[in-house]
């Protein structure tokens, strides 16, 4: 069924996507590509945003960490291939990037055990998936099933904004 105006305008004030004391009703939409959180009020909506654009970011930047260091460990081997190839009395520079390329293959594995940053992508996923939810409704003004009242979709966006967060708890490998 669709929401009627009251419901509706109930719906958007309940999840914080207008501004505060508005009498035009104008959703507000991210503005910023870097940063969609700016201009919301508190509420639900800033909340989904936030955890969605905090696991964007650090699921870029330890991607960026991730590749960063697999090329340049093919770098450090292919620099420990040409110095064996060279014959020398003292083995100093081998042992420092041999030394280097055991450090970068740590980091390596201890990011790829705790998963990352693949675990950033999916809490992302899940922050992205109650987004679009919350937009369908704000945008279609469509629930279902059709005997809903306009608090019970607000508190089904609440439960899966918990369920969410709870799963990205879960996936923190301390928690295991």
């Amino acid at each position: 069924r669709l929401l009627s105006e009251d419901e509706w305008v109930q719906f958007c004030r309940g999840v914080g996507v207008f501004k505060d004391n508005d009498e035009s009703h104008t959703v507000i939409r991210p503005k910023a590509w870097y940063w969609p959180v700016k201009g919301f009020p508190d509420g639900l909506y800033q909340d989904v945003l936030w955890g969605k654009v905090k696991s964007n970011y650090w699921y870029h930047i330890l991607s960026t960490i991730r590749w960063t260091l697999m090329i340049l460990q093919i770098a450090m081997n292919a620099v420990l291939t040409a110095l064996g190839s060279f014959a020398t009395n003292s083995g100093t520079a081998i042992t420092v990037v041999a030394a280097v390329n055991t450090c970068m293959s740590s980091i390596l594995a201890l990011m790829h055990n705790s998963g990352l940053p693949d675990r950033y992508r999916s809490d992302r996923n899940e922050f992205y998936k109650l987004e679009q939810h919350m937009k369908e409704i704000i945008d279609a003004r469509l629930v279902t099933p059709p005997e809903v009242t306009v608090m019970d979709v607000m508190a089904d966006c609440f439960h899966r904004f918990n369920n969410a967060r709870q799963t990205v708890e879960n996936n923190i490998p301390s928690s295991y």
